[in-house]
């Protein structure tokens, strides 16, 4: 998810927590004035009638938790729903958690950074350190003695300020350590948070909280799969994920780039298929051979190649099934390694010189060495002499605690398969 609202610090600590807000305009319903946000794009209904109906709060909430861009319309809607002049939603929040998002709803923009990031912060504090666990939705008075006594300067420097005196929270997801809760604020001439307030977040609380557990497992699933698709377009080899009829489902840099000299391989429609039916048949047989269920682990597959250079080889491995679908045909992924065995990918030198201590020189020829270039087409393709590739090999040898350049090459292709991109 794009946390364009905000996102909450690591490092909160009672009122010095920090808030830090995204860069931008304000999103709509977080106007610059202050005042409060139409709810017309649900209901067109006032402030004080039935508002909005609380199966449109439900489809925005599990619209939010795969479509981060609208937390904001959600938090929007729902303070207008319960009567609220301003308010605010924390997702994850906690002193360690870097990964909460904070959304505002109708806050004055002169207030954001100044004055209100110190108050969620200290409110922050008070739910997750100080126990505050009387019940999951609470209406209080933040004028009352007892609550008073709990609130830091700065807050009481805010509730003067804006003229708040009413407040209306739902914890709806705790954990070690974090939190995620909405809350709601308004002033003395509109009067405590009563009966439709409950009837409107009650109901929504179990939502809230699916919501937001299905929000963290797709953040997780797309940090995972931005963090492999990196490292496999650094792998030297072509490699793509496909289905069992072919269709693509992931494809390397190195793959997109082999396929699209449609040199032996193409993908058309999305589709992996040799250029020469004959070795389609094959690919299709070897295909569903390793998707079948009891079939073999893996299976290869020679690919002719209209340039005439050495056929392509295709190892094709299949992936755990999934679970999903019927029980009869679940899905089962397959993984398609192609190897081009006139191609020279080259190692990451960066890499290679910080792993093993090596001088940009050093690291060059030890990535040739471990592409399978010989020390004469080495000292060639960098114009320098003989003498001095191995020169360098010596040192590199030396640095690795290597006696000879096939142990040194092993080295290098346990350590450093990535491609210098």
């Amino acid at each position: 998810m794009d946390p364009e609202s905000g996102t909450l610090g690591g490092r909160n600590r009672g009122a010095e927590s920090s808030l830090r807000e995204g860069a931008g305009e304000p999103t709509s319903g977080s106007t610059a004035d202050g005042d409060l946000h139409s709810a017309s794009e649900f209901t067109g209904t006032a402030p004080g009638s039935s508002l909005i109906a609380i199966s449109d709060l439900v489809s925005l909430i599990y619209e939010s938790a795969v479509d981060g861009s609208r937390w904001q319309a959600l938090v929007d809607a729902y303070v207008h729903a319960v009567g609220g002049q301003r308010g605010w939603l924390v997702l994850n929040s906690g002193p360690r958690n870097g990964n909460a998002f904070v959304f505002w709803s109708n806050w004055p923009e002169g207030h954001r950074r100044a004055d209100a990031e110190p108050y969620v912060a200290d409110y922050l504090y008070q739910v997750l350190t100080r126990g505050e666990t009387e019940a999951p939705v609470r209406a209080i008075d933040l004028t009352c003695p007892a609550e008073q006594s709990k609130q830091s300067g700065c807050r009481q420097e805010l509730y003067a300020s804006l003229g708040i005196r009413y407040q209306f929270s739902g914890v709806f997801l705790r954990s070690a350590g974090s939190a995620s809760m909405i809350v709601a604020v308004r002033g003395d001439r509109e009067g405590p948070f009563v009966e439709p307030a409950f009837a409107t977040l009650l109901p929504l609380m179990p939502h809230f909280r699916r919501a937001v557990l299905i929000h963290n497992e797709l953040w997780s699933s797309r940090a995972q799969l931005a963090a492999a698709t990196v490292f496999l377009d650094r792998y030297p080899h072509p490699i793509l994920l496909t289905d069992a009829s072919g269709r693509i489902i992931h494809a390397n840099s190195a793959a997109r780039r082999t396929a699209s000299l449609q040199d032996g391989l193409a993908i058309t429609s999305g589709q992996l298929s040799p250029v020469f039916p004959e070795d389609q048949t094959g690919f299709v047989k070897a295909l569903e051979q390793v998707t079948a269920r009891g079939g073999p682990l893996f299976r290869r597959v020679e690919v002719r190649r209209r340039s005439h250079q050495t056929p392509y080889l295709l190892l094709l491995m299949a992936a755990p099934r999934t679970g999903v679908g019927s029980s009869e045909s679940p899905e089962c992924a397959v993984s398609v390694l192609i190897f081009d065995r006139d191609a020279r990918p080259e190692l990451d030198h960066a890499i290679l010189g910080e792993i093993f201590h090596l001088t940009p020189a050093e690291a060059r020829v030890t990535g040739k060495l471990g592409c399978g270039w010989s020390a004469t087409e080495i000292a060639e393709e960098m114009d320098i002499s003989l003498e001095t590739v191995r020169t360098h090999i010596r040192r590199v040898l030396s640095k690795t605690g290597t006696a000879r350049q096939g142990e040194l090459i092993a080295l290098i292709l346990r350590t450093a398969l990535f491609r210098n991109i």
